[in-house]
């Protein structure tokens, strides 16, 4: 039991603002239950590979600072094209060998 006292006051100290985020109307909090005799930095690892799955830490880079929604569909614009190079590259026939 102490173990699990230990990461989730590390949690509560530095990860507060960054375990929960909202999608449509319901929110989503990302928790992992720690197992007896688990050494912290394993407990921090898998919560860690946790946060990374669900994608949280990609979403708060992306609304840390406001984007113009113009700069928005531009950004959207160019990974779409990206997309369509990348899959006609892929459809391409390979090159002549002689």
């Amino acid at each position: 039991m102490a173990s699990f006292v230990s990461v989730a006051s590390f949690v509560t100290r530095h990860l507060s603002n960054y375990l929960h985020f909202k999608e449509g109307d319901y929110i989503f909090m990302t928790t992992i239950k720690v197992k007896e005799n688990e050494p912290f930095e394993v407990a921090m690892r898998r919560f860690k590979r946790t946060i990374e799955k669900t994608g949280l830490l990609t979403e708060l880079r992306a609304r840390e600072f406001y984007e113009k929604p113009t700069a928005e569909r531009k950004r959207k614009l160019a990974a779409a094209v990206k997309r369509t190079y990348k899959r006609l590259r892929s459809q391409l026939l390979p090159p002549k060998l002689y």
